[in-house]
């Protein structure tokens, strides 16, 4: 036998109330945000070796998201990613134009290229003094 059965009671799991999206922000919060990604969307204000980070509002979710990167490349015309995607994927044709890298958990340097949009400059956090 591999692994343990678990039981399951599927009454249970089908009663439950379906989880709601969350609430959408105002409108205004909406056009607000959209005026803002449209401004940065295609300007890349980074260069070789600025330390950046991504954004909150990235798709970059992971562990690295809050740690700090390096811009090893950097490109004013992007590279265009996800042609072959379906309009509703997140890498449908998104400009690629700069090469960042990060250190991993492991402790290896990884290297991707990535939109710039995602991304913003480093400030370095700032420790509490306790007196």
């Amino acid at each position: 036998m591999i692994g343990k059965a678990i039981p399951i009671d599927l009454a249970e799991l089908f009663a439950r109330e379906p989880e709601e999206d969350p609430p959408m922000p105002l409108v205004e919060a909406q056009i607000e945000a959209l005026k803002e990604f449209a401004a940065s969307y295609m300007v890349n204000p980074f260069k070789f070796g600025d330390l950046v980070k991504p954004k909150s509002t990235s798709s970059i979710k992971s562990g690295m998201a809050k740690q700090p990167h390096v811009v090893v490349d950097s490109r004013g015309a992007p590279l265009w990613s996800g042609a072959n995607e379906t309009h509703d994927s997140e890498a449908c044709l998104n400009p690629v134009n700069i090469r960042v890298a990060v250190v991993t958990s492991s402790g290896s340097i990884a290297c991707f290229w990535c939109s710039s949009h995602d991304f913003e400059f480093w400030v370095e956090p700032k420790m509490e003094v306790v007196s």
